[in-house]
């Protein structure tokens, strides 16, 4: 006989059953891979593999939020003519050419502790 459940049942059926008594490690892997469908991009079943993790932690959700301290940052979008000049690498980190632009940017990040950049096309 197949149980069928309904979708939030079945969530909550990996849920439980990953803090159950006497569950195995490779048993325990297994329901996290049930918790997440990236197919899909559920929100419910993200918040939940997030929440057995901090409590496989011992976390809060509280806890997870103030260990976090997000960068200073800043979007600059700037329109050029042709955008088949700027050439980058290193995962759009440095700028190719034109030659003299990457020189700026370096010199405008170094002003912030821990500063980066990207060029990125869009």
């Amino acid at each position: 006989m197949k149980v069928v459940m309904k979708y939030g049942e079945s969530l909550l059926f990996i849920f439980v059953n990953l803090f159950s008594e006497g569950i195995k490690d490779a048993q325990r892997l297994y329901f996290y891979t049930q918790l997440i469908n990236s197919s899909v991009g559920d929100a419910i079943s993200d918040m939940l593999f997030v929440e057995a993790i901090l409590y496989a932690e011992g976390m809060s959700p509280a806890d997870w939020d103030s260990s976090y301290t997000d960068f200073p940052n800043r979007l600059l979008k700037v329109s050029i003519a042709d955008r088949n000049v700027v050439v980058t690498s290193n995962a759009e980190r440095q700028c190719i050419s034109p030659p003299d632009l990457q020189p700026k940017i370096d010199a405008t990040v170094a002003k912030f502790t821990n500063g980066r950049s990207f060029v990125r096309y869009v």
